[in-house]
C-alpha cells in the first residue's frame, strides 16, 4: 500500500536519487517494461486527513485490492492533500487522479441527481438507508458511467445533527439562529432559505472562530465531524432528530477502469464494494461513540420536537424536496427513492 499524506521530506534526496539510478541500471529496460505492464497504480484521493475516521479502512481496502489482484493493482492513497472535493473531481477529469472517496457534495460535482439521497429529514433509520442504497445502486452505477465514471460503492458521512448555542424549540427560535451555510450545498441552502433562517456562508476553516466570536451560533455536522473539527466545544445544545443523512461513495474514472484487464476489473469492483460496506459500518460506530462523547462533554440533547415544530420541519423539508424535483433530480427518481424507503418501513413494522 502506498499512502501520500504530506509533501515529501528532501533530507537525503541525493542519496535516494543515486540509489534509484543504480537500481534502474541494474534492472535494465526490458525488466522495467515488464514490471510496468504487470502492475497498475490507481491514485485515490479523499479530503479526509490521515487518521480521520474511515482512513484506516481505506488503507485496508488498498491492501485487500493489492492482494486480490495478485499485486497487479496498487491503490495509492492521497489523504487530505489533494485540495477540496471540487479540486479532486477536477483532477479526476484530467487524469491526475484515477479514483476518489467523496462525500455526497463531491459526488454531486459529477452527478447532481445524487442529491436525492441527501434530502433533509428524509431518512430516519439505518434500515431505510441500507434498503434504499442496496436497491438504487444499479441506477447510480449506470448514471455515473454515462458521466465517464465507475461507481464502486456507497459509503456515508452519516446522520447530521443541528448544534447550537440557542435552545431552539420552535420555528421562531430556528429563525433567530445565525446558521453556518456550507458552500456548494444547494439542499441545505434551500432549506435555510425556506425556513427564513439567517445564513452565514463560511469556509470550514472559519467556522470554529466564528462560533467563538458569535458571528454564527448554529452549525450542523455528523458527531464524528463535530469532534474532529472541535466545533462541539463551542456549542451548548443539539437537536435529538437528525437534520439529514449525508451520503458518500467511491468513484473511479471509466478510462482508468476500462484500462484494467476484465479479471482485475471484477476483483477491484468486488473488493471495493466489500470494503465500502466495512467503511460505512466503521463510521457508524465512530459516530455513535462521538455522540456519547459530545454528551459527556456537556452538550445538552434537546427533547424531540413538539408535534407542531416537527410538522413545520417536515413541511419545510417537503417544499424543498418538491421544488428541487426536475432541477437537481427527476420526479421519477424521487418517487423511486420514496417507494424504497416505504418498503423498508413496511418491513421494519412486521
Amino acid at each position: 500500500m502506498n499512502v501520500a499524506t504530506n509533501p515529501p521530506c528532501f533530507v537525503g534526496r541525493a542519496v535516494a536519487i543515486a540509489a534509484v539510478a543504480i537500481g534502474l541500471c541494474a534492472v535494465g529496460p526490458t525488466a522495467r517494461a515488464q514490471d510496468a505492464a504487470a502492475k497498475q497504480t490507481i491514485k485515490l484521493a479523499t479530503i479526509l486527513p490521515d487518521g480521520a475516521p474511515g482512513t484506516t479502512e481505506l488503507k485496508s481496502a488498498a491492501d485487500a485490492i493489492k492482494k486480490a489482484s495478485g499485486e497487479k493493482v496498487e491503490l495509492k492513497l492521497y489523504l487530505g492533500v489533494s485540495g477540496d472535493e471540487k479540486d479532486i473531481v477536477k483532477k479526476l477529469k484530467i487524469g491526475q487522479l484515477q479514483a476518489a472517496h467523496l462525500t455526497g457534495l463531491g459526488l454531486a460535482e459529477i452527478l447532481p441527481s445524487i442529491h436525492v439521497l441527501d434530502l433533509p429529514f428524509f431518512f430516519s433509520s439505518y434500515a431505510e438507508v441500507d434498503h434504499v442504497y442496496e436497491n438504487i445502486f444499479s441506477h447510480f452505477q449506470t448514471a455515473f458511467r454515462e458521466k465517464g465514471f465507475e461507481f464502486l460503492g456507497f459509503t456515508e458521512t452519516g446522520f447530521v445533527f443541528m448544534y447550537s448555542n440557542l435552545k431552539i424549540e420552535n420555528l421562531e427560535g430556528l429563525q433567530k439562529a445565525k446558521i453556518w451555510a456550507a458552500e456548494g450545498d444547494p439542499l441545505t441552502a434551500a432549506f435555510v432559505g425556506e425556513a427564513k433562517m439567517q445564513a452565514v456562508p463560511l469556509g470550514i476553516p472559519d467556522v470554529l472562530q466564528s462560533l467563538q466570536t458569535g458571528l454564527i451560533d448554529t452549525v450542523y455536522g455528523p458527531p464524528s465531524g463535530m469532534i474532529g473539527l472541535q466545533w462541539f466545544t463551542k456549542v451548548k445544545f443539539v437537536q435529538s432528530v437528525p437534520f439529514v443523512h449525508a451520503t458518500g461513495g467511491v468513484v473511479m474514472s471509466k478510462k482508468a477502469f476500462d484500462a484494467l484487464a476484465p479479471d482485475l476489473q471484477a476483483n477491484l469492483s468486488k473488493t471495493m464494494a466489500e470494503q465500502a460496506k466495512i467503511i460505512t459500518q466503521s463510521l457508524r460506530k465512530v459516530n455513535e461513540e462521538s455522540k456519547a462523547e459530545i454528551a459527556k462533554a456537556g452538550v445538552q440533547e434537546l427533547p424531540k420536537p413538539s408535534d407542531e415544530f416537527w410538522k413545520q420541519f417536515k413541511d419545510i423539508s417537503n417544499r424543498v424536496t418538491e421544488a428541487q424535483a426536475g432541477n437537481l433530480y427527476s420526479k421519477d427518481l424521487l418517487e423511486k427513492v420514496r417507494a424504497l424507503r416505504a418498503e423498508a418501513d413496511k418491513t421494519a413494522a412486521k
